[in-house]
């Protein structure tokens, strides 16, 4: 009786592993449940924001654009309503600060989080729905997952003082972060091999220590060869950065070293 019991809970466990993964979702959540009934997104569908993520609205509105086709209306309220997908935060609820619940059925979809972070977490939840390869496009199969991550601190580092990297290209590789559920861009802004932060009341750090190369204070490196190379953000480009992280549920932070080669080359930046 025993052994047939233990079977039995072995084969429960793997059908909720089988269906977490036909439906792509990464990583795999807490708790789901899944039905074989859908909801079919109307093509005038609204979205529903809480006032306490407005700031992602655009985001949210977007992005889910880009993964099901639906161009969704926009609206600030606290309360689902039907046929609708409502992102709301409420702070009771029994979960860890960046937990959430989403629940599709029949009336709509309702993402609900302890915070902002754990609703941005349910979105991304959703997209991954929405884009996996078995969910017919404009359809959201009916599921009731909790989730929450182990890791308070789930973060990523961009080193952009070896090598440079645009604007565009870390916005791009923010946006990776949010779609894996990350919640913290470790930017390194500063080394031996370049200053990329704009400090307007020093600005040789940029004009001279942003670059490498033939003549420059700091030499070729890094496969870099024998042309002027390098880069730097401006106050405007790292505000810029901050926000677009944080309407996606992240946190920048930058490292700002006291660089080696920078110091002992002070006689030539100063």
């Amino acid at each position: 009786m025993k052994k047939r019991i233990l079977l039995m809970a072995i084969l429960l466990s793997s059908l909720n592993v089988v269906q977490a993964q036909k439906l792509d979702i990464i990583p795999r959540p807490v708790k789901i449940e899944q039905k074989e009934k859908v909801f079919v997104v109307p093509s005038s569908v609204k979205i529903i924001v809480d006032k306490k993520i407005e700031k992602s609205s655009n985001y949210i509105a977007s992005n889910f654009f880009k993964n099901t086709g639906i161009n969704a209306t926009v609206a600030t309220g606290n309360k689902p309503d039907k046929n609708t997908i409502s992102f709301l935060v409420d702070e009771k609820m029994n979960l860890p600060k960046e937990g959430y619940k989403l629940t599709v059925t029949k009336k709509g979809v309702i993402v609900k989080g302890k915070s902002s972070s754990g609703v941005l977490n349910g979105f991304q939840t959703l997209l991954q729905i929405c884009s996996a390869k078995e969910v017919t496009k404009g359809t959201i199969p009916f599921v009731k997952i909790e989730d929450y991550p182990r890791f308070e601190w789930r973060g990523m580092m961009l080193d952009c003082s070896r090598q440079f990297f645009d604007k565009q290209t870390v916005e791009n590789y923010i946006d990776w972060l949010a779609a894996h559920k990350m919640n913290v861009f470790h930017w390194h802004l500063t080394d031996d091999n370049g200053w990329r932060a704009e400090i307007k009341s020093m600005p040789d750090l940029t004009t001279k220590g942003a670059w490498r190369g033939p003549g420059e204070v700091l030499l070729p490196s890094y496969g870099s060869g024998n042309k002027r190379y390098g880069g730097f953000y401006t106050q405007e480009d790292m505000k810029e950065v901050v926000a677009y992280a944080s309407a996606r549920g992240i946190s920048v932070m930058p490292e700002i070293r006291n660089s080696g080669t920078l110091a002992r080359s002070n006689s030539s930046i100063s």
